[in-house]
């Protein structure tokens, strides 16, 4: 196998054990369903192929979380709702970063992309990464 894919297979083993999250796969295939969520979806985006043991590899790690449909906080003064899902959405951007850090991935977040509320019942994002092929 390629030294990316073998580098994408890694990079989904290790951000599938993350707690909470349901399904972490390459590749975002059609058919999501509610069962999927929390999700983790990794694509590839590009890398460079003329220094290949050099040079990093743009990834596209596209994360969700549901959206809590209560009117009412579970505690008083709590949040619920879509900013419940805003704050277990960062939550979630914060554990794939600290995941990447603890499993000695190489890397640099380039920016995190919003989905501007466009879906409704669902937070989603993507979270722009360079990871570097040092392992080779």
């Amino acid at each position: 196998m390629s030294k990316y894919f073998d580098e994408l297979l890694r990079l989904r083993d290790s951000l599938s054990s993350i707690p909470g999250v349901k399904t972490c796969k390459i590749g975002i295939e059609s058919g999501i369903s509610p069962d999927d969520y929390p999700m983790i979806r990794i694509s590839f985006s590009e890398a460079p192929l003329k220094q290949p043991s050099m040079a990093p590899m743009r990834c596209i790690i596209a994360f969700g979380v549901a959206v809590d449909q209560s009117s009412q906080p579970d505690e008083p003064g709590g949040i619920f709702g879509l900013e419940k899902a805003y704050s277990d959405h960062f939550n979630l951007c914060d554990r794939i970063i600290d995941k990447m850090k603890a499993d000695e991935f190489s890397f640099s977040v380039d920016k995190l992309i919003g989905d501007e509320d466009e879906i409704a019942g669902y937070k989603l994002a993507n979270l722009v990464v360079d990871i570097a092929a040092t392992r080779y």
